[in-house]
């Protein structure tokens, strides 16, 4: 019997302006491709099984176990030209 493995995940990850009252203001890339300014309270970004918790209450879209995506979804946009994301996996994010 092989024993059973180990293996540590991260269901999603919240920048968020901490503190201060006032909004952040981030740079979003995907892919080394400007896609926008996000003027928020923060950004979430998150796997299909974080999409039903923190992303899904900030407005994000609810992604199926397997489907193999990232979910971007702003926290209070200050603009509603930014709307959540849903992106392939294989997507490369910077976040300034």
């Amino acid at each position: 019997d092989k024993p059973a493995s180990r293996h540590t995940v991260l269901n999603e990850v919240v920048i968020d302006r901490g503190p201060s009252s006032l909004l952040s203001v981030l740079e979003l890339a995907c892919d080394d491709t400007a896609v926008t300014t996000v003027q928020a309270d923060g950004l979430i970004v998150a796997t299909p099984t974080g999409s039903t918790a923190y992303s899904l209450a900030a407005g994000g879209s609810m992604v199926h176990p397997a489907v193999p995506a990232i979910l971007v979804t702003p926290i209070c946009p200050h603009t509603l030209s930014f709307r959540p994301l849903v992106l392939p996996n294989s997507a490369k994010l910077a976040v300034h």
